[in-house]
């Protein structure tokens, strides 16, 4: 099977129905004279090694096995996953990433009470960042976490935000550092010497493009406004009344 995922020809034919019902919507229906820039069938990673427990059932594993995997490829088409929640709004990607529990899908959530169906999910847990002719673009991919809130789409990136829990909201830019390390702690971190050179550059190049803040945010409307309003300040785009 070939499936169109971050606007490469992926072969995967995966052995049990979740991963199959999560790739149906980038399935190519017709692919007899494709040649897939990624063949998921035949790769056999050297790095990537899933964790498995005693709860861990097999359709999970592979879910998880092949979700490492695309990963590990998309570094040799400029592409590296970043942990966190990605959406579009008027046609910019705003990716919302942190430590598990600090609130990422709710501030997601947040954005769509505010906006309404304007928002839209690209990937509720692993975007995939691809530079393409030099733009940022966020992608959906199958693989999304617990919920299956993805679509596939790549967007211009407009902004990535360190989500924090907090009694009130506010919203700044982190130094380079600062930004680095939040990146770097959010994506892959069991790469080669090469792979790692790669993600060192693609990171470097991220991070001359697009802003990285830190959001201090509360359960509201308000901050989804905030952190628009901050994000979208310097693109020509429509502000959110507070």
């Amino acid at each position: 099977m070939i499936y169109s995922i971050c606007g490469l020809y992926v072969r995967l034919t995966p052995e049990y129905d979740f991963l199959k019902s999560r790739a149906e919507k980038y399935l190519v229906k017709d692919d007899k004279n494709i040649t897939p820039h990624i063949d998921l069938d035949s790769f056999k990673s050297k790095l990537v090694k899933v964790r498995s427990d005693e709860n861990a059932t097999p359709q999970m594993l592979e879910y998880a096995q092949k979700g490492a995997e695309l990963f590990e490829n998309m570094l040799s088409f400029d592409g590296f996953v970043l942990h966190s929640c990605a959406i579009e709004y008027n046609g910019k990607a705003y990716l919302f990433t942190g430590n598990s529990g600090d609130g990422k899908s709710t501030h997601a959530r947040m954005w769509r009470e505010c906006f309404g169906s304007d928002v839209r999910y690209i990937n509720e847990d692993k975007p995939i960042i691809r530079r393409i002719n030099g733009e940022f673009f966020a992608c959906g991919n199958p693989f999304s976490g617990k919920y299956d809130n993805n679509n596939n789409i790549a967007v211009p990136v407009g902004g990535v935000c360190k989500v924090e829990k907090a009694s009130k909201n506010s919203i700044s830019q982190l130094d380079s550092k600062e930004a680095f390390s939040v990146l770097m702690s959010q994506t892959l971190t069991y790469l080669d010497g090469e792979n790692i050179s790669i993600l060192l550059r693609l990171l470097d190049s991220f991070l001359r493009n697009v802003k990285v803040y830190r959001l201090q945010c509360t359960i509201s409307k308000e901050s989804a406004k905030i952190a628009y309003n901050e994000m979208a300040k310097n693109k020509s785009l429509p502000k959110a009344d507070l």
